[in-house]
C-alpha cells in the first residue's frame, strides 16, 4: 500500500500506481527524449487497455458482492485487489471474463474504426499504405502503429488509422494472452471455474496447475528451437507462471485441508494428486519439524447463578489441575484475600 501513490477514484474504486511504473515511465522519458509524442502515444495507450483490463475485472466483481480495495497499475501490469473472493465456479468465471472481454471489444472498436476509415478512403479515391497493410497481416506487431503514427509523411487521417491500427494489436495481445490456460492468468481461472462445475475446486485447480505447467515447458522448447531473442524475457515469464500456479495450488490445498506442511516434491510436481485427506483434529508444528497432533480443550461450561469465588490454593493436588479449572470457571472479580494469601493475580 505504501509502495504506491492514490491516483483517484472511479465507481467508488480506488486507483494506485506503483512506484516501479514511475520509475519505468521516468526512464522511458529519458531514453525516449527526442521523441515524447511517440513515447506518450505508445505508453498511454497501454495504460490505457490494461486499466480498462483491470476496471472490468474490478466493476463485475462489485456486481457479485465482491469487495474491491483497489486498482493498482505497476510494471507488470495491473491488478485488481478483491477482499472475499468466494469459490463459486459462476462467479470467479465471469470476474475473470470481464477483463480478457473488455480488450476483446476495444481491439474489435478500433478494428471497426479503421475499416470504416479505410473504406471511406477507398471511396475517396484515396489509396491504402503499405505500412498500414502489413500491420494487418502481422496483428501481434500491429502495435508498432501506435510509435508509427506519429510519421511525418502521414496524413491526418492516415495516422489516425495506423494508430487504430496499433490500438487494436494491444488489446488483441492482451486479450489472447490473459485467455491463456494457466494460473495467475484469466484463462486460468476460466478453465478452473468450468472444471469446478463438475470436478470440484480442488481437483480443478490441480487440473488447471498440471495444464499451465506442461504449457510452459512447451514455450520455452518452441523459444529454445526457434532462437528467440526475447529468451531472458521468456524464462522469467515462465518462472512467474510456473511459481504462481504453484502458489495457487498451496493456497487451495491448504484451505480444503489437504496439505498442511509444504514439501517440495509436491510444491513442484506435474500437479499430481493431492495427498491423503488430513486427520480430524488439527496439526502443529514443534521446533523439531515433526508433526504432532494438536489436543483439544473444552471450554469450561459457564456457571450459572451467582459466582463463587475460588479459595486460595491448598497445594493439595499434585499439578494443580483442580484449581486451575475452578479459576478458568470463575467470572467475578479477582483481588487479594484480607489475611494475605493470594487467590490469584
Amino acid at each position: 500500500m505504501f509502495a504506491s501513490l492514490p491516483l483517484g477514484r472511479i465507481a467508488g474504486i480506488a486507483v494506485r500506481v506503483h512506484w516501479t511504473l514511475l520509475a519505468l515511465l521516468a526512464w522511458m522519458a529519458f531514453a525516449w527524449r527526442d521523441a515524447p509524442g511517440q513515447m506518450a502515444t505508445l505508453v498511454g495507450s497501454l495504460i490505457v487497455a490494461v486499466f480498462l483490463h483491470e476496471l472490468g475485472h474490478a466493476l463485475v466483481a462489485q456486481r457479485f458482492g465482491v469487495r474491491v480495495v483497489d486498482i493498482t497499475l505497476g510494471i507488470l501490469g495491473g491488478s485488481a485487489n478483491l477482499v472475499g473472493m468466494p469459490d463459486k465456479p459462476r462467479v470467479e468465471g465471469w470476474i475473470a471474463a470481464a477483463g480478457p472481454l473488455v480488450n476483446l471489444v476495444l481491439a474489435g472498436l478500433a478494428l471497426a474504426f479503421y475499416v470504416a476509415s479505410a473504406v471511406w478512403a477507398r471511396q475517396s479515391g484515396a489509396q491504402l499504405s503499405g505500412l498500414e497493410l502489413d500491420l494487418i497481416a502481422q496483428p501481434l506487431q500491429a502495435m508498432q502503429g501506435l510509435q508509427l503514427a506519429w510519421q511525418r509523411d502521414l496524413g491526418a487521417m492516415e495516422s489516425a488509422r495506423v494508430f487504430a491500427l496499433g490500438f487494436w494489436g494491444v488489446n488483441l495481445y492482451l486479450g489472447l494472452f490473459n485467455l491463456v490456460p494457466a494460473f495467475p492468468l484469466d484463462g486460468g481461472r476460466i478453465l478452473r471455474a468450468l472444471l469446478a462445475i463438475k470436478q470440484g475446486w480442488l481437483a480443478a485447480t490441480e487440473t488447471v496447475v498440471r495444464i499451465g505447467r506442461w504449457l510452459v515447458l512447451v514455450g520455452l522448447l518452441y523459444l529454445l528451437v526457434r532462437n528467440s531473442e526475447l529468451w531472458c524475457v521468456s524464462v522469467a515469464m515462465a518462472v512467474f507462471l510456473w511459481f504462481q500456479g504453484t502458489r495457487e495450488l498451496l493456497v487451495v490445498r491448504l484451505r480444503y485441508g489437504k496439505q498442511s506442511l509444504f514439501s517440495f516434491g509436491r510444491g513442484f510436481a506435474f500437479g499430481g494428486a493431492a495427498p491423503a485427506d488430513a486427520a480430524e483434529t488439527a496439526e502443529v508444528i514443534d521446533v523439531d519439524a515433526t508433526v504432532q497432533p494438536a489436543t483439544t480443550v473444552e471450554p469450561a461450561e459457564p456457571q450459572r447463578g451467582r459466582a463463587q469465588r475460588p479459595s486460595a490454593w491448598s497445594g493439595d493436588a499434585s499439578d494443580g489441575s483442580d484449581w486451575i479449572g475452578r479459576l478458568e470457571r470463575y467470572r467475578g472479580p479477582l483481588r487479594r484475600d484480607d489475611g494475605g494469601d493470594e487467590s490469584a493475580q
